[in-house]
């Protein structure tokens, strides 16, 4: 099912036919009445916003902050960011590859998974790599066990590498886009099971980031063999280095650990790849970079994790921006 919200339908009514509140809820109402009160509030927006000849859903090539859950035959332009390789899985009723990336425009971020051999093969033959822009067609969303959108593509689905006439100059560094049904929650009212949470506070504890070696291709972890570093996919390759950072995050109601791997470090540290990997062969420079760390105000977008070892629930970040004092307060208020 796809979801958009009551209010989004009620935002594009308003963008696009110029027309008050008022005049919308009372039509709104009108229909709930008028089905007997068998729909839904979401559902009568829908109705209503038809016989305005508003469209709810976008036709054509969407941003991807547009995306929903639940959609079908999505068509984006995009750039790929990450290339996360190839994966042979094997199951007691099927076996076959799959393969993902990381694409973005001006509004978002989305991870691409590909079904169909025939778009794997782009991947295996190295024709889609970092910078590629690709157009993507008739594409369907789904949840992933964390709680993000990814965009999957079958045997139906068009996989289009440079198409023409489309230029993709900007990418967002929001990664809010590709959450779905996202709440805010207290540190407190933390389980284990929330997979799409957000959380808000103060930095009370920085710890020093760790770096680790990764696969040059797809970004997964290497191990030491025979001299070389090998990948589990790629075999020998050649090394890049992740990071890793962990601060503490309070908001008065509790404490929680908050583990940022890469993208998210950088937002969280307000500094680019180039600049945290001075960090690795130069440790001294975090020192002068840690005590601005401490009191800020942040949002905090992810998913819970369970630390078995300390036996706790620790917080692993998607996404991390900067909070205004007056926005925190008014939320600890209500």
């Amino acid at each position: 099912m796809i979801k958009i919200s009551y209010d989004d339908i009620i935002r594009k009514i308003k963008e696009e036919k110029k027309i008050s509140d008022e005049e919308i809820n009372s039509k709104i109402e009108k229909k709930i009445e008028q089905l007997a009160g068998l729909i839904s509030r979401e559902g009568a927006a829908h109705i209503v916003a038809h016989e305005y000849g508003v469209k709810v859903f976008k036709e054509g090539a969407m941003k991807i902050s547009e995306i929903l859950s639940g959609m079908r035959e999505v068509e984006i332009n995009a750039k790929v960011l990450t290339v996360f390789g190839v994966v042979s899985f094997k199951k007691e009723s099927r076996e076959g590859k799959v393969a993902s990336f990381l694409v973005g425009d001006d509004s978002g971020k989305i991870r691409i998974v590909l079904w169909d051999n025939s778009h794997i093969s782009f991947i295996e033959n190295g024709q889609i790599r970092e910078g590629s822009v690709i157009k993507i067609k008739n594409a369907y969303v789904k949840d992933n066990q964390n709680g993000l959108k990814e965009l999957h593509l079958g045997e139906k689905s068009e996989l289009i590498l440079n198409p023409d006439n489309v230029e993709i100059k900007e990418i967002s560094s929001v990664n809010n886009a590709v959450f779905s049904n996202l709440t805010v929650k207290k540190i407190n009212e933390l389980t284990e099971n929330d997979r799409s949470v957000a959380i808000r506070g103060a930095v009370v504890q920085v710890f020093e980031p760790r770096f680790y070696e990764m696969c040059s291709e797809c970004n997964r972890k290497v191990v030491l063999e025979d001299g070389q570093h090998k990948c589990s996919v790629h075999g020998a390759v050649n090394l890049r280095y992740g990071i890793v950072s962990n601060f503490v995050l309070d908001d008065s109601t509790n404490t929680i650990r908050i583990v940022a791997f890469r993208e998210a470090a950088e937002k969280f540290f307000h500094l680019n790849n180039d600049e945290l990997m001075a960090i690795r062969t130069n440790p001294g420079k975090f020192e002068e970079i840690k005590e601005n760390l401490f009191g800020r105000l942040v949002e905090v977008k992810g998913r819970v994790i369970k630390n078995i070892i300390f036996d706790r629930l620790e917080f692993n970040a998607n996404n991390i921006e900067d909070l205004k004092a007056e926005v925190l307060l008014k939320e600890l208020e209500r």
